[in-house]
């Protein structure tokens, strides 16, 4: 025990002698070097806020700048989307498979445009999908016999 005692006081003379402040002195030291540093922060923060200005500005001008892109690709995406239904109707057709295509593809607004079908059938229909043959979607009772002919009529026609 007298060992421990003796270490610690030669620990505190050697540091007393070596130490070049005080205590003190150096948590002074500490708190002015904080606040110096603190202040070097909030000038680059306020240096970066003046350059960005305000952010809801900044958000703007990023929308406005994609914007056109934006509206570039979704016309591309539209214009191969059509492109490609057109594509594939006349294939369809040639291939003697265009309603049974048209079944297993026809958008939900396609299929309302065809007089007797609503959103609840044309759900119905979309739903049930696949189609292995034109009559697939009646032998099923989905639609009716004349929703059918009419769908047929409609799809041939397409």
């Amino acid at each position: 025990m007298k060992a421990f005692f003796a270490g610690i006081g030669a620990g505190y003379a050697l540091g007393t002698l070596i130490a070049p402040k005080s205590g003190t002195e150096a948590r002074q030291d500490l708190r002015r070097k904080a606040g110096e540093l603190r202040n070097i922060a909030g000038e680059q923060l306020d240096r970066v806020k003046q350059a960005v200005g305000d952010p809801r500005d900044l958000l703007n001008r990023v929308k406005n700048t994609a914007q056109p892109y934006v509206d570039q690709a979704q016309e591309a995406v539209s214009s191969a989307t059509e492109q490609f239904k057109d594509t594939a109707k006349a294939v369809a057709s040639k291939a003697g498979i265009g309603p049974l295509l048209m079944l297993n593809t026809a958008s939900r607004d396609d299929l309302m445009g065809v007089y007797g079908i609503g959103p609840v059938l044309a759900d119905k229909i979309i739903k049930s999908r696949p189609y292995t043959s034109e009559r697939d979607v009646l032998d099923r009772d989905i639609i009716p016999e004349s929703t059918f002919k009419e769908l047929t009529r409609s799809l041939k026609s397409a």
